[in-house]
């Protein structure tokens, strides 16, 4: 399967473990694919969320001191739930409870 130029790689990443059209561990694919996601990227995502809980709760203290790394991971995987959502909403994944698989196309 081919996937359009503008797509991102956690995205192409995602279409290609899922190809072959069998079930597969939702986990287990968000975290590949999640190790696509460029640390910036990841980085600004998490960021972006968590200012907006703070302000949304009226905290507008600097946040102290959290672990980079964390903060990386949380925002990958942020990326790719979101790219999976939109996966979904589109029709091209089937998503099961913990189990997620490529939807069946036409010809």
């Amino acid at each position: 399967m081919t996937s359009p130029a503008n797509t991102t790689p956690w995205t192409a990443e995602l279409l290609a473990r899922l190809a072959d059209g069998a079930w597969h561990p939702l986990e287990a694919v968000v975290v590949a694919a999640a190790a696509k996601v460029p640390p910036g990227v990841a980085y600004r995502e998490a960021e972006r969320d968590r200012r907006a809980k703070a302000a949304a709760r009226g905290n507008t203290r600097p946040r102290s001191g959290s672990d980079e790394v964390a903060v990386v991971t949380v925002g990958a995987r942020r990326k790719v739930i979101g790219a999976v959502g939109k996966l979904r909403r589109r029709g091209r994944v089937d998503v099961d409870g913990d189990r997620i698989r490529l939807r069946e196309t036409t010809p």
